[in-house]
């Protein structure tokens, strides 16, 4: 049926396009409708999808006191930054950073062994790790992005046990023998208070030689000391200071601690592996070492026969 309000190319419904940028409703089951011509940004009569056409919201849109963590995130993969470290939902305002925004760091995080780079574009900054040289021993100020501020960074001087080289800590260990032994924790009384226990934790190096081995502590062992007047707070009462080895023998790991907190294990030199530090308890109650040099090797705080 013709239709002098239809446009003259769509008088067949056999050449009807639906792209032409009409408006068009079923009257019927033969008899289509056309009204006016819907005007889009891309030329006259030519439609466009519902949402089209607007401009795409930054992370950066979001600043100032109306910007919310809330807001902030709706965004997509933006971080805000409060204005207040107290205000972290940002009730006080804040501003909303991208990712190009946060702080990187080439070596992961605090990894001694490895010579890292960071960069802080939100502050403007780069660094690289390298030598502390505030310090007479081999140090290395190492610099890394901080995980709840992503947008900030900090640093830490390390001690390079085994020497330090160009920016990095040689790898902390080759062996287990590498690793210093450790006490754990404050002294505590055992066995209904008539024991003053410590205990001390045994290395284990993981990744030898590799830039990043580190040294564990997988296993421990409890050396006590008994009190013929009981134990309080980890020290026998009466005593000023305690010592596991009665004789302070070389080949017996021990420990020694005093009511003041201070606390050491036996250990061995990690950089002359046949030299044995021995603590022991002074006159004066103070917990001292001394270095006994080892016949054979040192191992978890003893000389080995």
């Amino acid at each position: 049926v013709y239709d002098p309000k239809i446009p003259a190319r769509f008088n067949s419904l056999k050449e009807f396009k639906p792209n032409t940028g009409y408006q068009v409703k079923m009257l019927g089951e033969a008899k289509l409708s056309f009204g006016e011509p819907i005007i889009s940004s891309e030329g006259e009569g030519e439609g466009e999808a519902e949402g089209e056409g607007e401009t795409e919201k930054k992370c950066s849109d979001c600043n100032g006191a109306s910007c919310s963590k809330a807001i902030c995130e709706s965004l997509g993969d933006c971080t805000f930054k409060p204005k207040y470290v107290s205000d972290p939902e940002g009730l006080k305002g804040g501003e909303c950073l991208g990712p190009e925004m946060l702080c990187t760091d080439t070596d992961g995080g605090i990894v001694p062994g490895v010579k890292g780079f960071i960069k802080i574009p939100y502050q403007n900054r780069a660094y690289e790790d390298a030598r502390d040289t505030s310090y007479n021993n081999p140090w290395v100020r190492e610099y890394y992005c901080l995980e709840d501020q992503p947008w900030s960074y900090s640093l830490k001087s390390i001690f390079c046990y085994k020497g330090y080289e160009d920016g990095k800590c040689l790898p902390r260990c080759d062996i287990d023998n590498d690793c210093p032994t450790k006490v754990e924790g404050p002294a505590y009384c055992s066995e209904g208070d008539s024991k003053a226990c410590i205990k001390i934790l045994y290395p284990l190096c993981k990744l030898p030689g590799d830039p990043l081995a580190e040294c564990t502590y997988p296993s421990s062992k409890e050396y006590c000391v008994s009190c013929a007047q009981g134990c309080e707070e980890g020290m026998c009462i009466g005593e000023t200071c305690l010592d596991t080895e009665d004789a302070q023998d070389p080949y017996v790991t021990g420990a020694a601690w005093n009511n003041a907190n201070k606390r050491t294990a036996d250990g061995c030199i990690v950089t002359d592996h046949r030299i044995l530090d021995q603590p022991y308890c002074s006159d004066d109650g103070d917990v001292k070492n001394k270095r006994i040099t080892c016949e054979n090797t040192c191992k978890d705080g003893a000389c080995i026969q």
